[in-house]
């Protein structure tokens, strides 16, 4: 993982990122569940999450295998930190996706969560590896 190297309040970019040296920021116990953090795959970015309880805090996503009540399946995982250089302090805050296409037994990869413009709906792309696909879905309110 990386942190940001610059100012904290400013825009980020991955020019900006340098690698941590606290590195690794995110441990499988961070992640209920998690069978193994080689499980633990592809985050593409970082989001403010101002429409929650939980503002002032970032949010991103991870593909991994958890165990759940149901049994062993996959995830998109969410995770957030209120430290601005995200080298710190982060927490599994929800799941965006349990994976329903294969019964629970595909490899997500690059999940992706986003808005195409403000205010609009937001959009989760992942990539399935056994069905060498990419799937797009959105969210129910906006």
């Amino acid at each position: 993982m990386a942190g940001v190297s610059t100012n904290a309040s400013g825009a980020r970019d991955f020019h900006a990122f340098v690698k941590c040296a606290g590195n690794r920021i995110i441990a499988p116990a961070d992640i209920p569940g998690l069978i193994s953090s080689s499980k633990f795959r592809d985050p593409t970015g970082w989001w403010a999450n101002t429409a929650r309880a939980i503002c002032n805090r970032w949010l991103i996503t991870f593909a991994t295998r958890v165990a759940d009540i149901s049994g062993v399946r996959s995830y998109v995982a969410a995770v957030a930190t209120a430290d601005p250089t995200f080298q710190s302090g982060y927490r599994y805050a929800h799941s965006l996706y349990v994976d329903s296409i294969m019964g629970g037994t595909a490899t997500l990869e690059h999940p992706d969560f986003f808005t195409v413009t403000q205010g609009a709906r937001r959009y989760l792309k992942l990539s399935l590896t056994s069905r060498i696909r990419t799937w797009y879905s959105t969210s129910r309110t906006q």
